[in-house]
Order: structure tokens, then C-alpha cells, then sequence
């Protein structure tokens, strides 16, 4: 037993001393494995050229040896001798005390008592042995702890390679000389957003070519973005610099990623790339950012009564950000002899114009300026702009009297008056206040009723309290109040005209389907019918019949009404927006007598329903190209169009595509009802819908079984055949309209073969005669312009981007 015991705690001593001898003596090698290991993790060995990771790699193996042979005389098994002093020493034995149990007694008797009880004693102490720790020998080889850096070197390079790992050891320990590791890189130019033009690749997932390349040409103030990787998808480290005026200067790396860089090009110069043992040179031209132009066409002119029209000539290298049009007051402004006169210059008004933004070219810019506190002043106009780079341009002062609202309520009147009083001359609150307190010292004299003289007490009040600190608030509250005491049913039904003769502009403006157009003639129809009938009740319109106004019955005006109709019909859009601008100056100086009031309001009231009728029974006639098949051609051409929107976004993963199949299938049948319905038409036309049915139902399959592309691609088919379709129509439309009228009157109204010359990049009529029913952004709406660009954009800056899909938002890029 005692034996046993002896044993096992000499094999327990002998394995510490095993582990603290070969622990010690692996400790250097470990070091130099750990670290060569934990750059190769990183990548280290595959960025750098192929003649230094060899080096590196005898360098490793050097300090390998080195540590072996440094280690060499750790490398034995310890003795017995060794074992039995290092167990005494750990058990506080006294040295030599395991070596008298293999002793003999003097006298060769066992059974000597003091043999037994010497026995007895060693016994004792056995079973006090301890083969205790291991004891910190490494120190004398690896003194700094150089293991515990090197392990974590070893352990992060293994999280951060993830599955990798296995492929860059091996690369780690083989290295190459001649035959680099393939490095790609993605390097293109992302031109300014202002600019609107698309990225310009230089390479896309391909290898660096060597040398100098042929020059680039590219607007100042563009960003040259690199992304560099090896085949693997592992970041490769690069080396970026520029050669310009100033001399050579390095780039540095995006962050803490060494294989992407951000280069300004604010100046001409030579950029140098140096990635995977290749160099590339790209001469960079800056094209300078050239200042705007403005100028006006024409002297500013008045449409309607109330609106400013601007006919304007803008030049520019990338289109205008921003606009504003300047009022200065008329050196010799004339003024009535008790007004108050301005105190000293005033200063110029600035009034923004969001219609200014957008591309160069010839354009009109329409401002409503009747709320201004200038409104029927002489000004001198000058209209302002800035491009994308802050760079600036006026055109020259035009003079002009800012149109201005007439208001029919004396007090209403007297209200304006003094608004542009202080608008001009502030120091004359206290004028104002007298003339509000005296408008208000007898209700039953100047006020019609409660409200009125509520509202005039409440602006005395608020005149009075301000002490003249107020007077730009007190000139913006003074509008709602003259409006509010203009006659109600009066304001109320000027409103609804003026609304719906608002809609009416904006859908000739926007090419609305002519469905659309007649809805919306009969309802200005009936609001001017109500217009009349409110000016012909209103006292104070009656009391101010004059000699230089009109005087006219509603008949003449229902026939402006039916004219326009026919010209936006005919696809005259610039005609038609001509009689309404025309009709809204009739509307505006109209004053009807009181012999005729009530027989114009009657006669209006009249033709508004006969006209109603009339258009009724329009839609439904089947004569030349018919014009509802027309319109829902343009209805189609529209719904596949967002269907193949859609489609693609599902592409993208932008939305999901359970219900686009059955949405197809949906338009599959209203492309075949409309084959049958333009069947009788012509036979081209019904072909075109025929063969747009059958893309739609290879579209809906392929939808069906998640073929998104190929869904794509027939959606694309299918709205090329629609337009054919729609523009058969709309000639045979026209021809059916033109007939039995002049020469004269066929070459003024233009037609839909002539607009189709003028077409966006996927071949659709973007001109005023719009009859295909796509809702084109205009680009007098800049803001849609803006977010359109900047969408197209992006999306072009997806490397991954199908070569067919780019070029697709490069051609939308150019139109917008």
C-alpha cells in the first residue's frame, strides 16, 4: 500500500516537471507561429508583394530554429533522482528521506522493534507528500510574456477571417512569387448632385491596368471613389496619390478601411493608383462650373387680371437650384396728394419662384402677386437665379404695375388702401388708427353688419395696441381682413371660379385625358354661371358700372367655354390655354348692367346645362378614332406602367409580389376589350392591342411562377404596343376632327404625329398634347425633378446594376 502510494505521487512530480521543461521550451516557438499566423489571418501576407511575404516567411522559420535550439536542453525526461528531490522539496521533507525506503537494517533483522518503529515513521510522512505546482520556468525563456499578445494576435485574426480562416493559412503559408494574389477594384467618379449626371465607371469588379490611361474630363467638384478586394472578397490594401499644381499629395483611406479612398477633384492633375503589384495613371480635366444667365424674352405681361406672366431665357451647364424675382419700388412713385409719402428708401422685395429651378431653356414663369402690399404699383422687375455652385445671375430691370385684385365692399376697399399705406410708410400707423376708429364710431353708417364691424374693431384694436411696432404682421393680417369683408356670396362664388379655373389650366398644362378636360369645363361652366348671378345681386357691382368695362351676356362667355374644349380636343393645348387666359380677363373686368344682369345670369345658367348635356352625348359617339377608346388606351398605358414599376421593385426586393400576377391577368382583359372596342377604327390600331394582350399574358405566367425578369421584359413589350395602339388612334382622331375645316385653322392646331417626334428616352410624348394619359414629370414642377434625379442616381451608383438597366436610368437622367 505504501508502495502504491509512492508511486502515483512520483508520477504526479514527474509530469509537473515534464509540463514546466516543454511548456518553457515551446513558449519562443509558439511566439513566432502566433504572430506569422495572426498577420496571415488579417491578410497582411496576401496584400503585400510577393518577394516580402517570402521574406517573412524565412524570417519565421529562422526564429523558429532559433527558438528550438535555444530550448534544446529542456528537452529531457527527468530522472528519478530529479523526480524524489523535487517531491521532498514540495512535501517539507528533509532531503534523502524517499531514499531511506529502500534501506536495510544494520542487522539484517526486520523484526527489530526499532526497525518497525523506523518504518512506522516513513509511513507517516508518505502520506504527507505532494507533488505540488508547476513552477514558473518559462520565465527564463520568454521574460517580456510575449505569448499573451501573440495569443490574442492569433485568436482575433481567427474571429475576424470567420470562415476564411482555413484559406488564409494556407495563402499564409504559401507564398508567390510572379502570380499575385487577383485583386479587383470598383473605381468610379460620382459627378456633384447638382450636375444630374450619372457616375462615370472607370472599372467595375476588374483587375487595375497598368500604365497611364486616356484622359478624363469631369465637372469640378467630383468625388473619385475607390473599393478595392481580392477574389475572395477580402478588403486589399492601396495606395492612392495626385499630381497636381500644388505638387504630389497622398491620399488617405476611408476610415479604417485600407482599401477605399475619397478623392475630391477640385483642380486638373494626375491620379495615381497602386493596388494588387499594379500602377494606373488616369489624367484627371476638371470642366469649371460656368456661372448662369437670365434673360427676359419679352416685358413682363398680365393673364387673367391678377397673374404675372415671365417669358424668360435661362442658360446654364447642369440647370438652376434656385430663383427669386426682385421688386423695387418706381423711382417717381405716383401717390394721391393725402397719402402719406415713404419716410426714405424702401427696400427691395424678394419673392421666391420654385418655377425658376430646373433645367435651361425657354420657359414661362406665372406669379399670382395680388396679395402683395405693392399690388398695383409701377415696380422694376428683375428676376435673380443660382445654380448648384452658388453661382448667381440677374436679368436687366424691366418696369411693370403689379396686377391687383379688384374688391367690390367700399370698406374692403378702404382697407387695401390703408394696407399699402404702411406697407410704404409705417411711421403712419397712427393715420391708420384714426381712419379705423372712425370707420367704427357709427356701425349703423359704415358697417353692413355685426361681423363687419367686429372685424374692423378687432384691426383698430390691434392697430392701437401695437404702437406702430407691428406693422409688418398688421400688413399681412390686413389681406384675410379686406377678403373677409368683401360681400360674402360674392367672395364665395369668385373662389369657386377661381378654383376651377385653376384645374382646368393644370390639366391643359398636364395633357389630361379629354374626358378629364370636359368634366372640367362644365364645372367652370357652372361656377362662372354662379360667379354671374353673385356679381348680378351684388349692390355695390351694380353702383360701379362704368363705360370702360364690359358689358357682356353669358352666352359669349359659354362660347369661349365650348371653344376651348374643342381646341384641347383637337390637341391645340397652347390655343386653349390662350381663350382661358382670355376668358379669365373678360371674368375679371365683367360688369353687367341692370337691364341685362339678370338675363346673363339666366342665359349662363342655361348654357351650362344645355353644354353639360352636349358633352354627355360626345363621349359616346363611335365616330373616327373613338375618343373613349382613346382615353383608355392612355388609362392602360398608365396601369402597366406602374404594374412594371412594381415588378421591378420586387426585382430589388423593395416590395413583395404576391398579388402582381392576378393585377396582370386584370389588365390582359382590358387589353382585349380594347382591341374589340378600336376593332371598327382600324385595323392597325386593334393589331397593336392584340399583340400588347399577348405580352401581358406571358408577363402574368412568367409573374406566376416568379420569373420577375422575364415579367419585366413583357411588361416592357406590352406598353410599346399600347403606345402604337394609342397614337393610331389619336391620328384618326385628329383627321376625323380636322376634316371640313380651313388649312388655316389645321396648321395652328398642330398634331399628335408631330408630338411624337419629341419623345422621352423610352419613346413616350412628353408635349403638351399628351394624349397617352403617362403622367410625365414637367419640369416647371422642380421639386418632382429633384427627387427624380436623386433616385436615378443612386440607383446608379449600384456597381451590381445590370448593363441594360443603367443605360435605361442613364437616358432618364439625361431627360430630367
Amino acid at each position: 500500500m505504501l508502495r502504491r502510494a509512492l508511486r502515483l505521487a512520483l508520477f504526479r512530480t514527474r509530469a509537473v516537471l515534464l509540463w514546466e521543461r516543454v511548456y518553457a521550451a515551446l513558449a519562443p516557438l509558439f511566439v513566432v507561429l502566433a504572430v506569422f499566423l495572426g498577420l496571415g489571418l488579417f491578410g497582411v501576407w496576401g496584400a503585400v508583394p510577393g518577394w516580402l511575404h517570402l521574406l517573412g516567411c524565412a524570417a519565421a522559420i529562422g526564429a523558429a530554429v532559433w527558438a528550438i535550439v535555444k530550448a534544446e536542453p529542456l528537452f529531457v525526461m527527468p530522472s528519478r533522482a530529479d523526480t524524489q528531490r523535487r517531491l521532498e522539496s514540495e512535501s517539507a521533507l528533509p532531503r534523502g528521506t524517499l531514499a531511506d525506503l529502500a534501506d536495510m537494517p544494520l542487522t539484517g533483522d526486520r523484526a527489530d522493534p526499532l526497525w518497525q518503529a523506523h518504518k512506522r515513521r516513513l509511513a507517516r510522512t508518505i502520506k504527507r507528500l505532494r507533488p505540488g505546482r508547476p513552477r514558473a520556468l518559462i520565465d527564463s525563456t520568454d521574460p517580456y510574456a510575449l505569448r499573451i499578445p501573440a495569443a490574442l494576435l492569433l485568436l482575433t485574426g481567427l474571429l475576424i477571417a470567420g470562415p476564411a480562416a482555413k484559406d488564409r493559412i494556407v495563402r499564409a503559408m504559401t507564398p508567390q512569387i510572379g502570380t499575385p494574389t487577383t485583386v479587383t477594384a470598383d473605381l468610379w467618379i460620382d459627378p456633384p448632385d447638382y450636375t444630374r449626371q450619372p457616375p462615370t465607371f472607370l472599372l467595375r469588379r476588374a483587375e487595375l491596368p497598368g500604365g497611364e490611361q486616356a484622359p478624363i474630363r469631369v465637372p469640378q467638384g467630383s468625388v473619385l471613389h475607390l473599393r478595392s478586394a481580392t477574389a475572395e472578397g477580402d478588403r486589399s490594401r492601396a495606395r492612392v496619390w495626385i499630381d497636381g499644381p500644388d505638387g504630389r499629395e497622398p491620399v488617405s483611406p476611408t476610415g479604417t478601411d485600407a482599401g477605399a479612398f475619397e478623392l475630391p477633384l477640385e483642380a486638373p492633375g494626375m491620379v495615381t493608383v497602386k493596388l494588387g503589384g499594379r500602377r494606373a495613371s488616369y489624367p484627371i480635366e476638371t470642366i469649371p462650373d460656368q456661372p448662369p444667365t437670365v434673360r427676359l424674352l419679352s416685358d413682363p405681361r398680365v393673364e387673367g387680371g391678377t397673374r404675372l406672366v415671365l417669358s424668360l431665357d435661362i442658360d446654364d451647364d447642369y440647370g438652376v437650384e434656385s430663383g427669386a424675382v426682385e421688386l423695387r419700388l418706381a423711382a417717381n412713385l405716383p401717390r394721391p396728394p393725402d397719402a402719406p409719402s415713404p419716410a426714405g428708401p424702401i427696400p427691395a422685395a424678394q419673392i421666391e419662384a420654385d418655377a425658376l429651378s430646373g433645367p435651361a431653356g425657354t420657359r414661362e414663369v406665372i406669379l399670382d402677386l395680388t396679395e402683395h402690399p405693392w399690388a398695383g404699383l409701377p415696380v422694376s422687375l428683375k428676376v435673380g437665379i443660382s445654380d448648384g455652385a452658388g453661382q448667381s445671375a440677374v436679368t436687366e430691370p424691366r418696369p411693370v404695375v403689379l396686377p391687383e385684385r379688384h374688391f367690390y365692399n367700399p370698406l374692403s376697399r378702404a382697407v387695401i388702401e390703408e394696407r399699402r399705406n404702411l406697407a410704404l410708410a409705417p411711421y403712419s400707423w397712427r393715420r391708420t388708427r384714426q381712419l379705423f376708429e372712425a370707420l367704427t364710431v357709427s356701425p349703423d353708417l359704415f358697417a353692413a353688419d355685426a361681423q363687419e364691424y367686429i372685424l374692423m374693431r378687432t384691426a383698430y384694436h390691434d392697430i392701437d395696441g401695437g404702437r406702430g411696432r407691428n406693422v409688418d404682421d398688421l400688413v399681412e393680417t390686413l389681406w384675410p381682413l379686406a377678403i373677409a369683408l368683401e360681400d360674402e356670396g360674392l367672395t364665395l362664388a369668385r373662389q369657386r371660379l377661381e378654383a376651377a379655373q385653376e384645374a382646368l389650366r393644370e390639366a391643359i398644362d398636364r395633357g389630361a385625358p379629354q374626358a378629364e378636360i370636359d368634366q372640367l369645363v362644365e364645372n367652370l361652366r357652372q361656377a362662372m354661371a354662379d360667379y354671374l348671378a353673385a356679381l348680378a345681386a351684388s349692390e355695390d357691382a351694380l353702383a360701379e358700372a362704368g363705360d370702360e368695362r364690359e358689358t357682356l351676356e353669358g352666352q359669349d362667355l359659354n362660347d369661349l367655354l365650348d371653344e376651348i374644349a374643342d381646341l384641347r380636343r383637337q390637341g391645340d393645348s397652347a390655343a386653349a390655354r390662350e381663350r382661358l387666359a382670355e376668358l379669365e380677363r373678360m371674368l375679371q373686368n365683367l360688369q353687367i348692367s341692370r337691364g341685362g344682369s339678370g338675363s346673363g345670369s339666366g342665359t349662363g345658367q342655361q348654357s351650362g346645362s344645355s353644354g353639360s348635356q352636349q358633352a354627355q352625348g360626345g363621349e359616346g359617339t363611335g365616330e373616327g378614332g373613338d375618343p373613349s377608346a382613346l382615353g383608355a388606351s392612355g388609362d392602360l398605358i398608365d396601369q402597366q406602367r406602374r404594374l412594371s414599376d412594381e415588378t421591378y421593385s420586387a426585382r430589388r426586393g423593395e416590395n413583395g409580389a404576391d398579388n402582381l400576377a392576378a393585377r396582370q391577368r386584370a389588365l390582359v382583359e382590358a387589353a382585349r376589350r380594347l382591341r374589340e372596342q378600336s376593332a371598327g377604327d382600324d385595323g392597325n390600331a386593334a393589331g397593336a392591342f392584340d399583340r400588347a394582350a399577348e405580352a401581358m399574358e406571358r408577363a402574368s405566367r412568367a409573374l406566376a411562377r416568379g420569373d420577375l425578369g422575364g415579367a419585366n421584359a413583357e411588361q416592357e413589350i406590352a406598353i410599346g404596343h399600347l403606345r402604337e395602339g394609342a397614337g393610331t388612334l389619336a391620328e384618326r382622331a385628329l383627321a376625323e376632327e380636322n376634316r371640313g375645316k380651313t388649312q388655316g385653322a389645321a396648321s395652328d392646331s398642330g398634331s399628335p404625329a408631330g408630338q411624337s417626334a419629341d419623345r422621352d428616352p423610352l419613346g413616350r410624348v412628353y408635349q403638351q398634347g399628351n394624349e397617352s394619359g403617362i403622367d410625365i414629370p414637367d419640369f416647371s414642377d422642380p421639386e418632382r425633378v429633384r427627387e427624380l434625379a436623386r433616385t436615378l442616381r443612386e440607383r446608379l451608383r449600384d456597381p451590381d446594376l445590370p448593363e441594360a438597366e443603367r443605360q435605361y436610368y442613364e437616358r432618364l437622367l439625361k431627360r430630367f
